[in-house]
């Protein structure tokens, strides 16, 4: 069977969250000679080809203009004779594949990792969560409506999906949790171990919410214990006594010295893939009753919801060695009994054959289907995006000093040769640099420009000269190229927000190497993204520069179709005039 995988918004290697998940299962396909595996990934310029070549199953990128329209994939599932399609996202099931897979006559496998009900208000607030929870919730309903089957994660969500989702065939639905391979290299653990770990993506709210918690209910008092956190997002907790060690390549030495798992959840939905990371390790995990949803139960999982009574708890366990030795055992044959891959996964091949063998019955009812799209899955995806950003920004009152001495930041069209700049002061002046990060920061997700700003302005934060590849006035200046857009308000915000608590700061200099619109086109190389080779865009860039930046005391405008090595001297002679060198 030849199975298509869709995604707009994995990373590969994965890091944390669904995109492990995802790694594993198109792997583990991979490995049945009776299936083969196409992923295909939505391209927005920003993923590492030579990574991805190195991959056991075959990757197709789509540009983003194509990768929702109804008509191209319902031309990629032709030509690449997929026989049946797969997706973990509810925009692209509801708005694009799902319709595909009907005109193409195939059957679609919709996995169901949260309830929209439960997601939505995490990025609403107000009468618009309500509007929009309702508008969500039907939005999930028309991508069962498409399915021939619906994976759903949590046993939680199934109980509430045959409990109030009357409409469907609950044979439609089936609760297959998430899985994932284990060696007995997992299961060696330090026998001193004492730490205690909380993993996961901090710019998601319920993630956020669990880590703040741990910082004010645990780290303030149990001073004395080790806190590590770990994925995107998490550095921001160094300087409140945890252990942040941000996104790593390999979670094993962490997990290897890790006594206890931390889930303090608080909010949201689904199956909470931070806590079967740990019992693969065999590391027995404190959480609360909505942390534990989807996960059978045992000793291995504690819950306790008060969090004042979890210093009592910790404090037990690590003072009882034998308890301890006990519990990891009880994690791992939970995991071995109910999460690993190779028994999951036989019972999802036999689901696919079933999928193929009754789609004659299905076609015939998905011709009655109405298909609905109410709702930009574009735009969906970057409304998501912001929010976590705006998440990262949400307390005002913490302010951050800044350690820079003085701060130079290089603006201009792609081709302008900021990046050549940055690295001729670097050069000439041995001063401290910040190249652009958008084709290199590693992640879960193509974040939105600001996240990469915050980045870079992070880094910055240093004594001495730092040089800056890109500031954030060229991230205003694409949103701005679409003022109606709903991002566009949000990323005004989010700026607003870092300036306010120091997570941007105002340059000494900027430093605009100007070039027209044609030129710019003109130099692009090929790892230039999309984005950049769009003329519309480009000349609202140009815009906002001449009319935000031009004329300003801080701006240094500098004619960059001239030679570059007088670009250079013109540079650096102005920056000699400024006593910043």
């Amino acid at each position: 069977m030849r199975i298509g995988v869709f995604s707009d918004a994995i990373s590969i290697p994965p890091k944390e969250g669904i995109s492990l998940h995802v790694h594993e299962l198109l792997r583990s396909i991979s490995d049945d000679s009776s299936h083969e595996v196409v992923l295909f990934m939505c391209d927005r310029g920003m993923l590492d080809h030579k990574i991805l070549e190195s991959e056991p199953y075959t990757i197709v990128l789509i540009p983003e203009h194509d990768f929702f329209e109804i008509s191209y994939i319902e031309m990629m599932i032709k030509r690449y004779n997929i026989q049946l399609a797969q997706t973990h996202k509810t925009y692209i099931a509801a708005t694009v594949l799902g319709e595909a897979c009907r005109r193409a006559e195939v059957p679609m496998v919709y996995e169901m990792h949260d309830l929209e009900k439960d997601v939505v208000p995490l990025y609403f607030t107000g009468n618009e969560a309500v509007s929009e929870t309702k508008k969500h919730d039907e939005f999930q309903r028309q991508a069962c409506a498409y399915a021939s089957l619906v994976r759903v994660m949590s046993r939680y969500d199934y109980d509430y999906i045959a409990t109030n989702w009357h409409e469907f065939d609950n044979k439609l639905f089936i609760w297959l949790p998430v899985a994932t391979e284990a060696t007995d290299a997992d299961f060696c653990q330090d026998p001193d171990r004492q730490m205690l770990s909380y993993i996961g993506n901090m710019s998601y709210l319920p993630n956020a919410e669990g880590a703040q918690a741990i910082v004010d209910k645990l780290a303030s008092r149990m001073k004395n214990n080790q806190f590590c956190f770990v994925g995107r997002g998490s550095e921001r907790y160094g300087s409140q006594g945890i252990d942040a060690r941000g996104m790593v390549d390999d979670l094993t030495p962490i997990l290897r010295s890790t006594a206890i798992g931390l889930a303090p959840i608080f909010s949201g939905s689904g199956m909470k893939i931070k806590n079967l990371t740990y019992l693969k390790h065999g590391i027995p995990v404190l959480t609360t009753s909505l942390g534990a949803q989807g996960y059978p139960v045992s000793p291995a999982m504690i819950i306790e919801d008060n969090l004042e009574r979890w210093p009592t708890i910790i404090d037990s366990l690590l003072t009882d060695r034998k308890l301890l030795a006990s519990l990891s055992l009880e994690a791992k044959h939970l995991f071995l009994d109910n999460f690993e891959s190779n028994h999951v996964n036989r019972q999802l091949h036999i689901l696919y054959d079933r999928c193929l063998t009754d789609y004659g019955v299905r076609k015939r009812q998905l011709k009655k289907l109405v298909a609905q799209r109410d709702i930009n899955p574009v735009e969906m995806y970057w409304i998501r995006e912001y929010r976590e950003t705006l998440s990262d920004l949400i307390d005002d009152t913490v302010v951050i000093p800044s350690s820079c001495q003085h701060l130079v930041i290089l603006e201009g069209l792609p081709g302008s040769g900021k990046s050549s700049l940055l690295r001729a002061l670097e050069g000439r002046l041995k001063v401290a640099t910040v190249p652009e990060m958008v084709a290199t920061v590693d992640m879960e997700l193509p974040t939105p420009f600001l996240d990469h700003d915050l980045k870079k302005y992070a880094i910055a934060r240093r004594p001495g000269i730092t040089v800056m590849d890109r500031g954030v006035d060229s991230t205003l200046a694409v949103e701005l190229a679409d003022p109606e857009s709903k991002t566009c308000s949000l990323t005004i915000e989010a700026v607003r927000r870092a300036y306010a608590n120091g997570h941007l700061t105002k340059p000494d200099v900027v430093i605009y190497l100007r070039v027209p619109v044609d030129v710019s086109l003109a130099r692009q190389n090929a790892w230039n993204a999309p984005l950049w080779r769009n003329r519309v865009l480009l000349e609202s860039v140009e815009k906002y520069y001449q009319t935000r930046l031009v004329g300003q005391s801080n701006v240094i405008e500098i004619d960059a179709t001239q030679d570059r090595g007088a670009v250079i001297e013109q540079a650096i002679e102005q920056l000699e005039e400024r006593g910043l060198i």
